[in-house]
């Protein structure tokens, strides 16, 4: 029979170790070391990831990347008049994004594509994506991601 003073202790080193994961980062989210990752998560490039997967975890952070980059445009044009960036360097200027969100997990520097129309709205944001040549068939665009 366990005693209840054993119970209280492993539910409360439980619990605190619950309280602790909620404070730490989650799959794909950023990080310094591994103990700032939750449960069995490492840290890897700077992202929280599952052991022994790092070519997928790099397409996610490229994906979550990707999106984040296209959601600073879309904050820039709507501060200036609907009006697109020329490049990526002027969200960096405008303290939009800071530099290092501008570079994929490869190391390759992302790009903004306008549509036809030149509205706020027709663009997309590309990482070359692992081959680290722009427009082949594993690059990674904001068109692809759910947003």
């Amino acid at each position: 029979m366990t005693r209840p003073s054993a119970v209280l202790a492993l539910w409360l080193s439980t619990s605190l170790h619950a309280a602790a994961d909620d404070r730490r980062s989650g799959l794909g989210e950023s990080c310094a070391k591994t103990s700032d990752c939750a449960g069995a998560l490492v840290c890897v490039d700077q992202a929280c990831t599952e052991p022994h997967q790092p070519g997928g975890t790099a397409a996610l952070r490229a994906a979550r990347q990707v999106a984040q980059v296209h959601a600073a445009v879309a904050s820039y044009a709507a501060a200036h008049d609907q009006t697109l960036p020329r490049s990526l360097v002027s969200l960096v200027r405008g303290r939009f994004l800071r530099a290092s969100q501008t570079v994929d997990p490869w190391g390759t520097e992302l790009w903004l594509s306008r549509g036809r129309s030149r509205q706020a709205d027709d663009f997309h944001v590309c990482s070359a994506g692992p081959d680290q040549q722009h427009r082949t068939g594993d690059d990674v665009c904001s068109t692809d991601v759910e947003e």
